[in-house]
């Protein structure tokens, strides 16, 4: 399981969204090839449990790496 509690390479404020501190962490994974070529990334309901926010929160980190290109989605 990735660990998406580790503080994210940015050094975020409060000041940055938490959705995007969630998404900065993923990309960073995914950047640095702690999470490979078609890894699953964690479903929203789990990465919201993990990170203690909604899933609405997790869903925009989700959608924010899908924006960028960097992940997709299986359906």
């Amino acid at each position: 399981m990735l660990n998406t509690s580790a503080p994210s390479p940015s050094e975020p404020t409060s000041d940055t969204p938490r959705f995007r501190q969630i998404a900065d962490v993923l990309r960073h994974a995914i950047l640095t090839g702690a999470l490979k070529a078609h890894d699953a990334l964690p479903s929203e309901r789990s990465l919201a449990d993990d990170q203690g926010v909604s899933r609405m929160t997790a869903r925009r980190a989700l959608e924010a790496l899908d924006a960028e290109g960097l992940c997709y989605g299986a359906g």
